[in-house]
């Protein structure tokens, strides 16, 4: 049988704690661990799976107790019950997980997210070097994915009376957490970064060659082609920071522009910059309509997380459950 060695974070499973101290020791010896270590199911966790299960919490040079090892184990083999609950009751509704389903689940997700979390949520991927695709499609190969999202499409299509949520059950949730919905002071800007100094150039050629670039768009010339020419930084030319996350020397002249406005030449401690404001805005929270559909998606969550705790613990106590240690 497939041992997962990887936690499963499932949204419907909560308590389940695996230990994070780091232990120490010369070395350790699993010889009182039977073959197979538990039956789960029609899984069998066989000894060397087991074994490879706590190696991936602890390391192999990492010495521990007996007592330690078998509670560490029993929580680690958790993450197996709860595939074996999930499975089971899948196998019941003829149910298939599949990487489709947890596609079209994200990209829906997605779609309901209001504007500035969108760009928020692709400018985090980008830092990572994901595009929002190639993020979905990473997802859509986890199996605790696939299974969450096989029974969601379960419990929406069986039971939609029990998740209903009304209007009026969003808005009492936008106004008694407005504090989510708060956008900071922020500004949109795009920038042309040179580093000060270069393999080819001096510090003294990389001013010159700023002024230069500054002096052209004083002329008139496209801040984008002048960006697409000369810009040495890294990632998207423009990007939207809150007042907060900006550097001294930048948030001073960012926030006293007025948009469309193209600065000198600014010294930062590694660069040279010369940026312009696309967009500045005060702060102020995101409008209900704009929000609603994405709150009602995540009342719709909670509700399902909780029926769907109620079913898996009927599950579990159906569950062949043997341990062997």
């Amino acid at each position: 049988m497939t041992c997962y060695s990887v936690k499963i974070n499932l949204f419907l499973l909560a308590g389940v704690l695996l230990l994070s101290t780091a232990l120490t020791g010369a070395e350790r010896d699993y010889d009182f661990l039977p073959d197979p270590v538990a039956k789960i199911g029609q899984r069998i966790i066989d000894r060397e799976c087991a074994i490879r299960l706590l190696n991936s919490q602890t390391g192999e040079n990492v010495s521990v107790s007996r007592q330690e090892v078998v509670l560490r184990l029993r929580q680690l083999l958790e993450p197996q019950i709860e595939i074996a609950v999930l499975e089971s009751l899948l196998q019941r509704h003829q149910l298939t997980p599949g990487p489709e389903l947890v596609k079209s689940e994200a990209q829906s997700r997605f779609n309901l997210l209001p504007d500035s979390y969108r760009v928020k949520l692709l400018a985090e991927l980008r830092e990572q070097g994901l595009t929002f695709n190639a993020y979905i499609e990473q997802l859509s190969q986890k199996k605790d994915e696939q299974l969450k999202a096989a029974i969601a499409t379960w419990l929406e299509q069986t039971n939609r009376n029990l998740f209903e949520v009304s209007d009026a059950e969003a808005e009492d949730y936008y106004r008694t957490r407005q504090g989510l919905f708060l956008i900071p002071e922020q500004v949109t800007f795009s920038r042309i970064e040179l580093g000060k100094i270069s393999n080819s150039r001096s510090l003294e050629q990389s001013q010159q060659l700023m002024e230069s670039i500054a002096a052209r768009l004083l002329q008139g010339e496209s801040f984008e082609g002048m960006a697409e020419q000369f810009n040495e930084r890294a990632g998207e030319t423009q990007e939207t920071l809150p007042r907060v996350a900006l550097p001294k020397a930048l948030k001073e002249i960012l926030f006293s522009m007025r948009s469309g406005e193209i600065s000198g030449v600014i010294v930062l401690t590694d660069s040279l910059v010369i940026v312009r404001v696309d967009k500045l805005e005060s702060e102020h929270y995101i409008p209900f309509a704009e929000v609603k559909e994405f709150i009602k998606e995540q009342l719709l969550n909670s509700k399902i997380r909780h029926y769907l705790a109620l079913e898996i613990r009927r599950e579990r106590d159906k569950l062949e459950l043997e341990f062997y240690f």
